[in-house]
């Protein structure tokens, strides 16, 4: 595996660079950001195996390892694919303690991927169905810089009541995406 370097301790314990899990990590965001998502799923899956094999399953590391595979099932249209991991991500991360908007963020991927499977009221449901109910919602502007706190006054799409926003503008710049799916 590039990056990641495996050394024997004196106890026999291995220890693993983290850091290589990181830097596939990263270079999965790349070339995703690149369109090459078949490559960005390859580094992706070696960072979710090298942080199993460093933190075990229940760790934040491994939650945005699922979480990013998740992202890249999703660009790839591998949705039912997408929609699993992004629950193991957020089962992951619910189980941490103060990893709520972590949690809200793969959450929102899942139900990004019901929106494409057809399930918009799902959708709608699985957003709110965190321990915070409704205020456990983060904006889904595909693109929002300002990661809304979960609890932060956000607006529903008017239309289908399935996502919410924190502002007019992450509406607009989502609406390419949101509009294949959204229905009344």
């Amino acid at each position: 595996m590039p990056g990641v370097q495996i050394q024997r301790c004196q106890s026999g314990q291995v220890a693993i660079d983290s850091f290589g899990a990181i830097d596939l990590q990263h270079e999965s965001l790349r070339l995703s950001n690149a369109g090459r998502h078949e490559e960005a799923k390859a580094k992706a899956q070696s960072s979710l195996e090298t942080r199993l094999k460093i933190k075990g399953p229940k760790s934040l590391d491994v939650g945005v390892a699922l979480q990013r595979l998740a992202e890249v099932e999703g660009d790839l249209g591998n949705h039912q694919e997408a929609l699993e991991l992004a629950k193991r991500a957020m089962m992951v991360r619910e189980g941490l303690r103060g990893e709520q908007l972590d949690a809200a963020v793969s959450r929102d991927e899942a139900a990004r991927n019901l929106e494409a499977l057809g399930r918009m009221h799902e959708a709608g449901e699985f957003r709110k169905a965190g321990p915070r109910g409704a205020d456990g919602v983060i904006c889904g502007g595909s693109t929002c810089a300002s990661f809304a706190s979960p609890g932060a006054s956000l607006k529903t799409c008017v239309r289908c009541r399935a996502i919410w926003y924190c502002s007019p503008a992450c509406q607009r710049t989502d609406w390419p995406r949101h509009k294949k799916f959204c229905k009344k």
